[in-house]
């Protein structure tokens, strides 16, 4: 399974609509909150015998939402904690993101996963 596909394994989860960052149509307007992502580095980390045996990932996951207060909650108490049981690593706490629509407000958050699977 690659990257794009573990991470839309958690996202789906959530019963909400997800779109790997810039995607979405521009006429398409807004749900009431969904997530974005993008996978922003790919690199080897661990060798043998001259081979990569492992590679580290950093990610990037936005939630976008009409309710400023669920911007804080949902992350801390849904989306952090699927992704760290499905492996994934959080690098921070998070920052405000701006978004395109002044009905929104958004939260980024970074992690890595590492994966064994070396293309």
């Amino acid at each position: 399974m690659n990257i794009k596909e573990r991470i839309a394994n958690v996202l789906g989860a959530f019963n909400m609509p997800f779109y790997l960052q810039g995607t979405m149509a521009e006429n398409e307007p807004y749900p009431e909150r969904f997530l974005t992502f993008f996978v922003h580095s790919a690199d080897d980390e661990s060798f043998y015998n001259d081979e990569a045996t492992q590679e580290v990932y950093g990610v990037a996951i936005m939630y976008y939402d009409v309710d400023p207060e669920r911007v804080e909650t949902f992350p801390k108490q849904e989306l952090i904690p699927a992704l760290k049981n499905a492996g994934f690593i959080k690098t921070g706490n998070g920052i405000d993101v701006l978004s395109d629509e002044p009905t929104h407000t958004g939260k980024a958050f970074e992690f890595l996963l590492k994966d064994n699977e070396v293309y």
